[in-house]
């Protein structure tokens, strides 16, 4: 029976998770997709392209934020109006923010599973 409260609890917190979003924004799983894949950017310009000494950061960003839209399929007005709506929404704001942090924990945990298992 506690299973079933907990399966009703995730099936009604992610309904109603979805549908607060408006149709004109970018919706809660792709935003999601697009803050962690501009989050990977950042990390890849500052890390590797701030080398090249004839572009600023901001220049660097700004490409590889085009090259994001373009995968995503939308453009720099569209994003930054959902991210409005967003974050004048602080639970659905945290909610976006703990999915992507959530992500990059599976990421990180791929990258560094701990001790091989035949290590004792």
């Amino acid at each position: 029976m506690k299973w079933l409260y907990v399966f009703l609890f995730i099936l009604f917190a992610s309904c109603s998770r979805h549908s607060a979003v408006p149709e004109k924004y970018i919706g809660f799983d792709s935003m999601r997709s697009i803050v962690w894949d501009l989050a990977r950017a950042d990390q890849y310009a500052v890390g590797y392209l701030v080398r090249d000494t004839t572009r600023t950061l901001r220049q660097h960003t700004d490409s590889i934020y085009q090259l994001v839209f373009k995968l995503h399929h939308i453009n720099r007005n569209r994003f930054y109006e959902s991210l409005d709506y967003y974050q004048s929404n602080p639970k659905l704001n945290k909610e976006l923010m703990d999915s992507v942090y959530a992500i990059g924990d599976r990421e990180r945990s791929k990258s560094s599973p701990g001790k091989p298992s035949y290590v004792k």
